[in-house]
């Protein structure tokens, strides 16, 4: 049984084409996200090449700041466990 949960925080726009194209390939997201993990595991790093693209700039502070909000919006309950967002998917969805 599986019990580990991993809370994301991303654009809407972006959760709702990845679960377009996920739905398309009949996986979830809590499977997507397995697979990628697994992939991690497998390189011994990330699966395909990481790059700053050009006129970005990831400063220190930006980083912090993008993380506290992430942990305040965890601590205020904003957030949801890949399981209950693929329930609630499914569900939405009328997915079995």
């Amino acid at each position: 049984m599986k019990k580990a949960v991993v809370h994301v925080r991303m654009e809407p726009n972006l959760k709702e084409d990845a679960e377009k194209v996920l739905d398309r390939l009949g996986i979830s997201t809590s499977a997507a996200v397995t697979l990628f993990l697994k992939e991690v595991v497998a390189y011994r790093g990330i699966p395909f090449e990481v790059r700053i693209p050009d006129g970005v700039d990831l400063d220190e502070k930006s980083l912090n700041e993008e993380a506290e909000k992430g942990r305040k919006e965890y601590r205020e309950g904003k957030t949801q466990s890949l399981d209950e967002f693929d329930k609630e998917f499914k569900k939405k969805n009328n997915i079995k």
